[in-house]
């Protein structure tokens, strides 16, 4: 939904975003965000549930529909599993830390969620008490409500549209002479990510110190 597009453009648009979901149903990233934080794991993925030694960890399966269920093991045969956490697994220690980390921000989001569910519900406190800004987007009230700066009682599609709104034109919507690029339209993700992630584009946008213009064409 446009939600899912607006933060997808967000990852494209800051450098310093961290986007983290407790959602299994790979929205974020159909609608072109990179490097998305699973807390529950994916849908799209799937593992041998007997975990056999050829098989890895897990892996992608875009198949719909699955023509058997369950799923065999392509490696002994064996019923596959998704690659989501169910109750009373553990989550993935690593991506529970690059969330913690990334509560080290200067603003924190937390939308369309009961915040009722640990660890994730944690999240806002962390985030709170490194010093960051804290808005909740969610259409009735959970109980970290009365905690946050700012709770907008919106739907995120609402919401996220008039946020956006208020940041202004993307960057790469507009003509820029001194790259001398053609303007990319936003909803181009693919072409936008490729610009958006070149090191020397990243360095022209956002560094104090400007770099050279032959050395932005040269490097574009």
């Amino acid at each position: 939904n446009p939600a899912h597009h607006d933060l997808a453009s967000w990852s494209l648009r800051f450098p310093r975003i961290t986007l983290f979901t407790q959602n299994v149903d790979g929205l974020h990233e159909r609608a072109g965000a990179s490097d998305v934080l699973r807390l529950h794991g994916s849908i799209w993925e799937v593992g041998c549930w007997h975990e056999c030694g050829a098989a890895p960890h897990r892996w992608r399966d875009n198949t719909v529909p699955l023509p058997v269920l369950p799923p065999p093991c392509p490696h002994c045969g064996g019923p596959l599993r998704p690659g989501v956490v169910w109750f009373g697994e553990v989550l993935d220690a690593d991506v529970v830390d690059r969330c913690l980390e990334a509560t080290r921000c200067d603003v924190f989001f937390t939308i369309g969620t009961s915040a009722m569910v640990y660890p994730a519900a944690g999240f806002l406190g962390q985030a709170r008490g490194h010093g960051a800004m804290t808005v909740e987007i969610n259409p009735e009230a959970t109980p970290a409500s009365c905690s946050v700066d700012a709770a907008l009682a919106e739907r995120a599609e609402v919401a996220l549209i008039s946020i956006d709104a208020a940041l202004g034109p993307h960057p790469l919507a507009l003509a820029t002479p001194r790259l001398r690029m053609e303007p990319l339209l936003p909803g181009d993700v693919d072409a936008a990510h490729a610009l958006w992630t070149h090191p020397e584009v990243r360095r022209y946008l956002w560094d104090d110190r400007m770099i050279p213009r032959d050395t932005a064409e040269g490097g574009t």
